[in-house]
């Protein structure tokens, strides 16, 4: 298997999610399509197999290699036990198309991925309410891997996740944001090993992690490039959405729309203190207000360097 690009982070869910809509739309219209010669079964037979493979056991060991590494998840003040039932409440903002080509433009520039950006703005974000500035965070990756020509016509959940160790340093955005993609970069390439695998070695690991858990989730569904990729079909404006997942306390999800950056949290209220998180969107969204603004002003002075 040759390395990872950045397709099996930026490259998300919306091909599955497109072609449904796609499908869904030719059924509507009547229209006839060429069946793929892959199943979603067949794929998952055929990633199975991969386990006994030299890919896989090298990917072992590396995770083996890092257990003793792995921070734990932020250290964020709790106002009850993460195991118990509530509301998942949503917080949402948005950059304007504008703002949203400022910010792309400026990290493309520094070949930073619009994900890898994002990320380390909720980093710091965690990082200004957490105990420690190191933490893992559990990041939702698109796990389609090329098995067979006719995998990306193939509907099905090819989501799996992977742990990304962070530091979030006293230093520059872009530092802290080239270590965040260094090190997703470097994880991915050993994606055969998925992120529940890791949480299973870290409950055997003797070093006392028997309860590891890694309940703040980071899901980005951008392209990489500095332009969003238009994508043809059917399309739905969307209304109302919320997730909610055993054993996830919040959930920072990414996407672009109409040429917008859309950010969302889904967290379980009952799980921290009244305020806490709303505070720390507040913060993640001015970071952002200001990374757009800055962005732009460094993009109009032809390559100068965002601190």
């Amino acid at each position: 298997m040759s390395s990872i690009t950045t397709s099996a982070f930026d490259t998300p869910v919306r091909r599955s999610v497109e072609r449904t809509c796609d499908d869904l739309a030719i059924f509507v219209l009547a229209v006839v399509t060429i069946v793929a010669g892959l199943t979603f079964r067949d794929y998952v037979l055929a990633v199975d197999r991969m386990r006994g493979g030299a890919e896989y056991r090298r990917a072992l060991r590396y995770w083996q290699e890092r257990i003793g590494e792995l921070p734990g998840p932020p250290a964020l003040p709790l106002g009850t036990r993460p195991d118990e039932v509530g509301a998942f409440h949503r917080l949402t903002t948005e950059l304007d198309p504008a703002a949203w080509r400022a910010i792309r433009g400026w990290a493309g520039s520094l070949d930073l991925t619009p994900s890898a950006v994002v990320c380390t703005a909720f980093c710091a974000a965690l990082a200004a309410y957490a105990e420690s500035p190191r933490f893992t965070l559990n990041l939702t990756t698109f796990n389609r891997l090329p098995v067979h020509p006719d995998v990306d016509a193939v509907v099905g959940d090819f989501t799996a996740t992977t742990l990304l160790a962070v530091e979030h340093r006293a230093q520059s955005f872009v530092d802290n944001a080239r270590r965040v993609q260094e090190r997703i970069w470097r994880d991915l390439e050993h994606r055969l090993v998925s992120g529940v695998e890791v949480l299973r070695l870290l409950r055997r690991d003797p070093r006392g992690r028997a309860d590891a858990l890694m309940p703040v989730v980071f899901t980005s569904a951008l392209l990489s490039g500095e332009e969003p990729v238009p994508a043809g079909g059917w399309r739905a404006e969307p209304v109302y959405a919320v997730s909610q997942t055993p054993q996830v306390l919040l959930d920072h999800q990414v996407t672009e729309h109409a040429g917008r950056l859309v950010c969302s949290w889904d967290y379980l209220a009952a799980a921290f203190p009244p305020g806490l998180v709303e505070a720390m969107f507040d913060g993640f969204a001015g970071l952002l207000a200001t990374l757009a603004g800055q962005a732009a002003e460094s993009v109009a002075e032809s390559g100068g360097v965002l601190q």
